[in-house]
């Protein structure tokens, strides 16, 4: 007698219980020796579930990586009127520099949208050396998101100020300039050239 069994061959189960044609079974089995003492087919294969397919969505949704480095003047301000154009301070040649209108009345800000991408904000800031007045002196402060100061600082013209600024952990930077000019009693609008480079 046949012990019951399953065998996998070619992907299609077969039922060992069956009844199989006694030619067969005559066939497969040597002369004297007992059918029932043979042990059940031994499968060659385990059917397990196939695993799921594990999707890894930790970095679907991040933003993609800050350039290693960027000209401040390749990034459009969050706020704030600008332009970008060659400058010349202090007789070097910056080719690419934010151009920013500052006047005498009031102070003119523009603002960055950083959001923490980067550590480092270097370079210079002054006027051009093609300034009409000799006098006037640049006041600059620089703030992040939460109104803070970051630097302050002062550029005469022919004087530009050489910046090397920690900006890591801010998301919004600020920067605001005001002009001076001790003889004259007018308004006095004019641009200030800012030759940086953010670094991540």
């Amino acid at each position: 007698m046949a012990v019951p069994g399953f065998f996998l061959n070619s992907c299609q189960l077969r039922d060992y219980g069956a009844a199989a044609p006694a030619s067969s079974a005559a066939a497969r089995t040597p002369a004297g020796q007992d059918v029932s003492s043979r042990a059940a087919p031994v499968d060659e294969y385990t059917l397990s579930p196939s695993p799921q397919a594990q999707v890894d969505d930790s970095t679907a949704s991040a933003e993609p990586a800050a350039p290693s480095q960027v000209d401040l003047a390749d990034i459009p301000p969050a706020k704030g009127g600008w332009g970008s154009d060659q400058t010349t301070m202090k007789g070097k040649v910056y080719q690419n520099a934010v151009r920013m209108d500052c006047s005498s009345s009031y102070k003119e800000e523009m603002e960055y949208a950083l959001e923490g991408r980067y550590a480092r904000l270097s370079g210079v800031v002054g006027m051009d050396d093609k300034s009409v007045n000799g006098d006037v002196v640049t006041h600059v402060n620089i703030y992040n998101e939460r109104n803070q100061l970051l630097k302050k600082f002062s550029a005469p013209i022919y004087e530009p100020y050489s910046l090397n600024l920690d900006v890591r952990n801010v998301y919004r930077l600020r920067i605001e300039c005001r002009l001076n000019d001790p003889r004259r009693n007018f308004s006095l609008d004019m641009p200030m050239s800012m030759a940086l480079t953010l670094f991540s």
